[in-house]
């Protein structure tokens, strides 16, 4: 499909429904469009130094934070700033 598109490279973003902090899906998917593709996902906001690598390495190269699921007020207060600076 992409390549009848001529689309060339492509970032999927992992849903936050259903999946929850589920990465295998996406892994996979990223393992088999290769370098062309790049993924974002959700964590939670206690996530590790070492698991966010794990991610990279996978070629997970952004996070996402579900309000919905993690409402501002508890985000903030509860590791949001934490999760930044992991990021960064």
């Amino acid at each position: 499909m992409l390549d009848a598109h001529r689309i060339h490279r492509v970032v999927i973003v992992n849903p936050t429904s259903g999946y929850g902090y589920d990465v295998r899906c996406l892994v996979d998917a990223l393992a088999k469009l290769g370098q062309r593709a790049r993924g974002i996902t959700r964590v939670p906001l206690a996530i590790d130094r070492r698991r966010l690598r794990a991610l990279a390495a996978h070629g997970i190269v952004g996070v996402r934070v579900d309000l919905l699921a993690e409402p501002p007020d508890v985000a903030v207060g509860g590791g949001l700033a934490t999760l930044i600076r992991r990021v960064a």
